[in-house]
């Protein structure tokens, strides 16, 4: 922590002479863990200074002018006595010194932990004497953490802007706030701060004195160097990566030698236990560089071809997350001044700046291709692997090595490539100079999203056997590694120095005892949870509770004492079987795993990432960056979160999260798109297909008709089945549908994914996403996401915006709807039938439950329920009620067709109407209507059946408007005594001048469409019916005449049991394929109404909803008289009759089925016998008076008042009504002869509908002369 103001200052580090080697291990964690913590405080000050809405004091504009004079004075003080804005800086002086305090403490950690690490770095540097990657490498390797540790923060440190403002602002405020300055100020303004400004100059006066040294180290590299910068050709020439070599080979442990001529050899360095450390060493040789540029003047050439290989193989380099330095921007810069004056030199024919200019060029051109050819090795290898670890259990024990490389290698390539992606602009760049050089396209990186799912994939295989693998290799360190060790422990403890040969003595038997699987796996979970050093071996609980971290710790204590000096014979033998031992443990206890396969790493990328999702367009790319984002965001704290940054930690843990859920959303997203896309190629191809089909079965129909036309055989009643010429053609149209349904299926599979790789009590792994405190389960969201697209889509398969979609449409929407949820169906249980029940219909009456739950209770989406049936049912009434003048009603085929024709002249060509239908032709008729209910079900035909009656009624009401004011009822009295002798006439002129007459037909003629469309859904409703169970029947009657008894037919129900012939016999049952039509249930599935085929049938739902209208029956005592004196209404002139459609523009022909319901409603209630008779005698009422009445204006049609009038089409009117009301036809002619109807039918087929007709074209006989 840092010293605070008064305290002592802490006391200088100890020279480098008094550093016990013995005590290098312990320093090399604490300092390693150190400079983790302060990199993650640097990063959190440097957001924190960067950020526009923190830290105000760095920020005030008011304080500029103070500013400016302490940076000019700095480091001492200046006076700012006469300053003016000085008593501003007074006033919050306290409140600033709070506020700038953590970051000076900061600094003030940062100048004792960078002496303390450079003093224990340049102490190993010189009292170490052996440094090998064979006999000594724990201590070289941890020489070569520490110097990668030191540069890296000291070079972090120095891009923290503002800094010198900072610390000279804290110093001011607590001037100004009457405290003491603190001690250690000196140190941090007179020291730190300058060798921050420069930092690779005070690096290269640092080590100095150690250029020798870091030389021999640097060139150590070269192997690992190599593997990793040459590209994929090494890697393949060594097969360093192929599970798959020959099938013998599977059991075998990867133990292969970095080098060819050990082959055989187990006490030597592993091929793959170097992969695993070759991103560090080339690291060292590009830092070694930077910070000493004298290892390339070595005077042997090895140190210079290794920095070669490694500043060539990248344009840039980490420092701490997703911060990087340019590294050929910085080695020109060095290039220019190094090297300083009197700097001793090996040689003198090597020019840094020369060299620098070369190795940019050639890390410009040929870096990015062969990092590319990398990853594509990398990729092939990792699919092999992870098929083999799934398909054959256990391979992973004696795999792990490899399997370990492949996972750190494609880690590491893809932060490589995240790090040189061109989208992060100058961050990944090369200098400018070097931009005539550059070619994006050798940075781009498509297979990133394969590799590091991939990589994700193989990790967590790992880790699943994780204990099979501690299991493995602990056996093989306690039995095969103890045997070496102690074969060569008595020889090896005689040389060794004293105060380590009683380690060495008894490190074989420490290791033959280490065998405790589930202390070691425990180690494990306590790293990952704690940190790989603060849940390890800097954890005194841990290290005191694990014997591989004791034995881990003491061996690296007893490296280091034995490095300095020669380590030869016996002795280094001994050490390189300690070096396999340790590789052992390590494999056990996790360790590797956790530092080189985590995908947390990928987290300072995660904003590229998710725009690589966002943007990707490859089928399985999503799925396979959902994935690599979930588990980043998983291990985002474990991998990066430091305790000595809290804030730091707690930030991550909170962005991780927030990460988890966006991803998440995406991926929902994700589903619901390609579901949409699905849905759009099915409904493409339905509509390519059924064209083709029916266009080449035509063909082919003719072409047989063709043929038996020329052989004189007989025609083929049926057409040849159509063949491969019906498959569509079209490879566009089907080509989505595959991208679309791969991507789905890749989504679902994560979903799948089994995100914990902990095992339960019953030795099962779990499934759902846990990040810190949060678990998320992706199958979930996949599943709400299917839910919101059928919400979404069920409603706009009806409404596209806010225009109305025809029937038929919509259910080839439903179907692909349905298709496209079929891949989701596989992973997981939707409701898809109750989910559409739901949407759809629902039982009727449900939204009046006073139980109902809210919206965000209900287990499905919005409750919208029967809202859509309700929707479409409202639409149908908006339709019917304004219906164009041209189309009406045609009983003859059931639906509403167009009575325009075009004119002849050419003149009136303008006002044809559209050549496209109107809304009301194409969804008024029979198949549409069936599609509807084939969709709504039978539910939605009775929301249908009761919008369609709530419809009726309110026509009813403006009827009733019309006909029950008080003051019309003597004038309709007067209509109805005198309807038969002609007294009506008067009366009719005080219903026009009133404006009655008109009102009343339109109110009719809406109710009479209305019930006309009531009427053609209830067939269309049957029909569905029939076609979908039309064995219904049969299959009950047969199972019940099975039983033959009559206790089974008594427990039968009342609707399925036919009525028997004879009374007295009630349990005769007749065959199924006689008499058993007559019952109920047959009636109702075949019939034209369900309802019934009375045409006087008690309509209890009309009837029920017309009581509120209907009050007394005097209220439509009047309609059959009202509706007969309307003939005579100014509405009827603009009507003419169309005898091939069997109807009258516009519409005034329904006004039957208007008087029928009237009649029906007002006729009595329903349990009453007689009403039927009285609602026959309304209609008989009408037909004598309308005829009367009509016959009165055709013998007077020369008349203005009647002129105009379509006399013979109001004959057709009456006579339908009288038919539709099933009245004897003798009734018919008794008051409207036949003759007139027949003149009235001859009129119409010469165009003469009315009296004006006959005025413009006389009669001439000779219109039918030949």
């Amino acid at each position: 922590m840092a010293t605070h103001a008064g305290a002592p200052d802490k006391p200088p580090p100890p020279p480098s002479n008094h550093l016990a080697p013995e005590r290098f291990a312990e320093r090399t964690l604490v300092l390693l863990d150190g400079a983790e913590g302060l990199l993650a405080r640097c990063h959190r000050l440097d957001r924190t200074l960067r950020s526009n809405d923190k830290c105000r004091a760095v920020r005030e504009p008011e304080w500029k002018g103070l500013r400016s004079k302490l940076a000019k004075a700095f480091p001492t003080l200046p006076d700012l006595t006469k300053d003016a804005k000085l008593e501003s800086f007074r006033a919050r002086a306290t409140e600033t010194a709070a506020e700038l305090r953590h970051g000076y403490e900061l600094f003030v950690d940062l100048e004792a932990h960078l002496a303390v690490h450079l003093t224990t770095l340049r102490a190993m540097l010189g009292q170490l004497r052996h440094y090998s990657l064979d006999e000594g490498r724990e201590t070289t390797r941890s020489v070569l953490r520490l110097f990668n540790a030191y540069t890296r923060l000291l070079k972090f440190a120095s891009t923290i802007p503002d800094r010198k403002a900072l610390v000279a602002l804290y110093a001011c405020a607590l001037k100004a706030a009457s405290r003491p300055l603190p001690g250690n100020y000196e140190p941090v303004a007179k020291k730190l701060l300058p060798r921050l400004d420069d930092c690779w100059r005070f690096c290269v006066e640092a080590f100095k004195e150690h250029v020798a040294t870091l030389s021999s180290l640097v060139a150590q590299q070269l192997e690992l160097v190599q593997l990793h910068s040459e590209g994929a050709q090494s890697l393949v020439r060594r097969s360093a990566l192929t599970l798959l070599e020959d099938a013998s080979g599977l059991q075998k442990p990867s133990e292969a030698p970095l080098d060819t001529k050990h082959k055989g050899r187990r006490d030597c360095r592993t091929l793959h236990g170097e992969l695993l450390e070759a991103r560090l060493g080339c690291d060292f040789a590009i830092l070694a560089t930077l910070a000493c540029p004298g290892v390339v003047f070595d005077a042997q050439g090895l140190a210079l071809l290794v920095s070669k290989m490694a500043c060539e193989d990248a344009l840039v380099m980490q420092l701490y997350r997703s911060s990087t330095i340019n590294v050929h921007s910085e080695l020109e810069a060095l290039g220019k001044w190094f090297p300083p004056r009197n700097y001793p030199l090996q040689r003198r024919d090597v020019k840094l700046a020369k060299l620098a200019k070369e190795w940019s060029k050639n890390a410009v051109l040929h870096s990015g291709l062969k990092h590319r050819e990398r990853r594509a090795y990398l990729l092939g290898e990792l699919d092999v692997a992870q098929g083999l670890l799934v398909a054959v259990p256990g391979l992973s024990t004696a795999k792990a090595p490899l399997v370990l490389a492949c996972c750190a290698l494609a880690r590491d390539e893809v932060l490589w490539a995240l790090r040189h992606d061109p989208t992060r602009g100058g961050a990944a760049l090369p200098p400018k100079h070097r931009m005539k050089h550059y070619d994006e396209k050798h940075f781009e990186s498509p297979d990133l999203p394969q590799l590091a799912d991939a990589f994700v994939a193989l990790a967590a295989l790992l880790r699943r056997d994780r204990k099979k693998v501690a299991s493995y290799h602990l056996a093989y360190a306690s039995k095969a590694d103890a045997e070496a060790l102690q074969k060569f422990a008595g020889k090896a403890s005689s040389t060794a120095p004293a105060n380590c040969a009683s380690m060495i003595s008894s490190l074989a038997s420490r290791v033959a005892s280490v065998n405790d699987v589930d202390a070691c796996v425990k180690t494990l979970l306590r790293a990952e949870r704690d940190g790989r050093f603060g849940g390890g071996e800097l954890n005194a609980d841990a290290v005191q509770a694990s014997s591989i971290l004791t034995l881990k710790l003491d061996w690296r204590r007893v490296q280091a004492r034995l490095s300095c000096s020669p380590i030869q014979g016996d002795l280094a033998t001994f050490c390189r079987w300690a070096n396999v031992m340790l590789d052992h443990l390590s494999l056990a206890d996790g360790s590797l795993l956790l530092e080189h396969c985590d995908a947390g790493a990928l987290w300072p990328f995660r904003n590229q990432l998710l725009r690589r999702l966002d943007a990707t367009t490859a089928p399985e790319g999503p799925s396979r960056l959902v994935r690599t984002l979930l588990e980043t965001s998983r291990y985002a704290r474990r991998c990066l979160g430091h305790g000595a940054c809290e804030a730091d930690a707690i930030q991550l843990e909170s962005d991780s999260k927030s990460l988890a859920e966006a991803v998440l959303d995406r991926f929902a997203s994700c589903v619901q798109g390609c579901l949409t896309n699905i849905t759009k190629s099915l409904e493409s191809l339905a509509a390519q297909i059924a064209p083709v089909e029916a266009a080449y079965r035509q063909e082919r129909r003719e072409a047989a008709l063709r043929e038996a036309a020329r052989k004189g055989l007989e025609k083929p009643k049926e057409a040849p089945l159509a063949g491969y010429e019906s498959h569509p053609r079209n490879e566009r149209a089907i080509q989505p549908l595959v991208n679309a349904e791969t991507r789905l299926a890749s989504l679902l599979e994560v979903a799948r994914w089994d995100f914990s790789d902990r095992e339960d009590a019953r030795g099962v792994f779990g499934g759902a996403l846990v990040v810190g405190d949060v678990r998320l389960r992706p199958l979930e969201y996949a599943r709400q996401a299917v839910t919101t697209f059928l919400d979404r889509e069920i409603p706009n398969a009806f409404f596209s915006g806010n225009q109305f979609t025809r029937p038929t449409t919509a259910e080839r929407t439903y179907t692909s709807l349905m298709g496209a949820c079929a891949r989701a169906a596989g992973y997981f249980d939707v409701d898809y039938c109750g989910h559409v029940y739901d949407m759809l219909g629902g039982p009727p009456g449900w939204q009046k439950d006073p139980n109902l739950p809210s919206a965000a209770d209900r287990a499905r989406g919005e409750p919208i329920g029967s809202v859509l049936a309700e929707r479409v049912a409202d639409q149908y009434v908006r339709i019917i009620r304004a219906l164009p003048a041209h189309v009406v009603y045609c009983p003859q085929h059931r639906a509403w067709r167009s009575t325009y024709v075009a004119p002849e002249s050419k003149k009136k060509q303008n006002e044809v109407l559209p050549k496209e239908p109107s809304l009301a032709e194409k969804v008024l008729q029979g198949p549409e209507l069936e599609a509807l209910l084939r969709v709504l079900g039978a539910d939605g035909a009775r929301c249908l059946d009761a919008a369609f009656t709530r419809a009726a009624v309110d026509e009813m009401a403006r009827c009733k408007t019309a006909l029950a004011a008080k003051q019309l009822r003597p004038i309709f009295e007067r209509v109805r005594k005198g309807s038969l002798t002609g007294d009506w006439v008067p009366a009719s002129q005080d219903l026009k001048t009133a404006g009655v007459l008109d009102a009343l037909l339109a109110a009719c003629v809406r109710l009479g469409n209305i019930l006309a469309l009531r009427a053609l859904t209830r067939e269309s409703h049957a029909r569905v019916s029939r076609e979908a169970c039309p064995h219904l029947l049969s299959s009950a009657l047969l199972a019940l005449d099975a039983q033959g008894s009559s206790n089974s037919t008594a427990a039968a129900p009342s609707w399925l049991v036919p009525p028997p012939k004879k009374p007295y016999d009630p349990t005769y049952l007749p065959p199924v394929d006689d008499d058993a039509y007559d019952s109920p249930l047959y009636r109702a599935l075949t019939a034209d109404s369900p309802f019934g085929v009375e045409h006087y049938e008690r309509d209890g739902n009309l009837h029920r909803e017309a009581a509120a209208v209907v009050e007394t029956s005097e209220d439509f005592r009047y309609t059959p008289w009202a509706l007969a004196v309307a003939m005579s209404a100014d509405a009827w002139k603009p009507a003419r009759w169309y005898p091939d459609l069997a109807c009258c523009s516009p519409g005034l022909h329904v006004i039957s089925f208007a008087l029928r319901a009237l009649a029906h409603v007002s006729s009595g209630p329903l349990d009453d016998p007689q009403s039927p008779k009285r609602a026959q005698q309304m209609v008989a009422d009408f037909v004598s008076s309308a005829s009367s009445i009509v016959t009165h204006m055709r013998l007077h049609e020369k008349s203005p008042e009647f002129m105009d009038l379509p006399l013979r089409a109001q004959y057709m009117v009456i006579e339908n009504a009288a038919v539709d009301g099933n009245l004897p036809r003798s009734y018919l002619e008794r008051h409207l002869p036949y003759a007139a109807i027949h003149a009235a039918l001859m009129d119409i087929a010469m165009g003469h509908q009315t009296a004006a007709d006959d005025a413009k074209a006389p009669f001439t006989p000779e219109v039918f002369d030949p």
